[in-house]
């Protein structure tokens, strides 16, 4: 399990390093994480029926999230605006229908949510401070850095599972 979670960690790295430097990131990335992640989530002993629903639940979010996108870019430009390009790129489409089928699905609201708000805040400090400030976002770059965050708060804490939300919906209960 060790080396699994090294090789994930070892590739969200290198998707950070190359956004960051270059705003682009290999395909070949991807598949592999795919890969990794979906071995991973078998060895949480999760079943095929699980994975397949979670991730389907969880692109649904992504189509609906990128649906609001656009309709929010149509009524700001008062026509159909092309989201991949200059409004997101396809490494962070691609990054997050990759992890979709990592995390159970409330797990990957709160990483999307989490991992967008560390995103923005830590790109808006970057440019506070930056000799050279960008005007693009390293989404998938930034978001794989809380993802290898996320890994190692799963793995460092035991009453957290990022594939199933029973430790999630608990956690919620106690608060209510």
């Amino acid at each position: 399990m060790l080396v699994l979670l090294l090789l994930m960690v070892a590739v969200l790295l290198g998707i950070f390093v190359q956004d960051m430097l270059w705003r682009k990131v290999y395909l070949l990335a991807f598949p592999i994480l795919l890969f990794l992640f979906v071995v991973s989530s078998f060895l949480h002993r999760r079943s095929l029926a699980d994975v397949a629903f979670a991730s389907v639940v969880n692109i649904t979010f992504l189509a609906v999230q990128f649906l609001l996108v656009s309709f929010y870019f149509f009524l700001k430009n008062k026509k159909w605006v092309k989201l991949t390009g200059s409004q997101l790129g396809w490494g962070d489409i691609l990054f997050l229908l990759t992890i979709a089928f990592y995390f159970s699905a409330l797990n990957f609201i709160l990483f999307y949510v989490s991992s967008l708000l560390l995103a923005l805040v830590s790109w808006l400090i970057w440019q506070r401070v930056s000799a050279k400030p960008g005007k693009n976002i390293p989404l998938a770059g930034l978001q794989a850095l809380v993802m290898v965050g996320f890994l190692g708060w799963d793995f460092l804490e035991r009453s957290v599972d990022l594939t199933s939300d029973a430790w999630l919906t608990i956690k919620i209960l106690k608060l209510l």
